[in-house]
């Protein structure tokens, strides 16, 4: 044999052991319908015991939506104050719900003028307010503080929200609810 085609024939074998590679492109569609329904959410903020009153007064404004009626997530809460007034105390307006138990940290700032009270029990003002020695009967919640909720499915924990406004209160400021289990 000669050494030409001795070597096309051991070309033609390495080639033939050598693995063939196989390149395909394959697509398979298919349409399938996916159903998203919504979930009532562990731990929400919603229209307290006293909102209707101090709304129709004009002090506040919180839209609600979904079920159960809650405060979504970017909203803006409006509170007003009377110019020229000692303090508006807006009692119970709003609370927060949990059906879990966890950790809550509401985190942000306030407007100038402001102080938000957080109680496990509504809040009451005691004094006279015609010697304006009023006072509420809560602690004021300082932003970034933890809060401990003992919610479970079958009790909810409640925790009701207040504000004080002094007369001169203005600005805006942005709350967050932060919930971890």
């Amino acid at each position: 044999m000669n050494k030409k085609r001795l070597y096309v024939l051991f070309a033609i074998i390495i080639v033939a052991l050598l693995p063939t590679a196989v390149f395909a492109s394959v697509v398979i569609t298919s349409t399938h319908a996916i159903s998203v329904s919504g979930k009532a959410p562990v731990v929400y903020m919603a229209q307290g015991p006293n909102y209707n009153t101090a709304n129709a007064d004009g002090f506040i404004y919180a839209p609600v939506t979904g079920s159960p009626l809650n405060i979504t997530s970017g909203t803006t809460i409006d509170v007003n104050t009377t110019a020229g007034s000692g303090y508006v105390y807006l009692l119970n307006v709003l609370y927060i719900n949990s059906t879990v138990a966890g950790t809550l940290y509401i985190n942000g700032t306030l407007p100038s003028g402001v102080t938000i009270y957080i109680t496990t029990s509504p809040a009451t003002v005691s004094g006279s307010a015609s010697s304006t020695t009023l006072s509420i009967n809560a602690t004021a919640y300082t932003p970034g503080t933890p809060i401990t909720l003992n919610g479970s499915s079958t009790s909810t924990y409640t925790l009701y929200v207040s504000f004080e406004l002094s007369g001169t209160a203005t600005g805006s400021g942005a709350l967050a609810l932060n919930y971890y289990s």
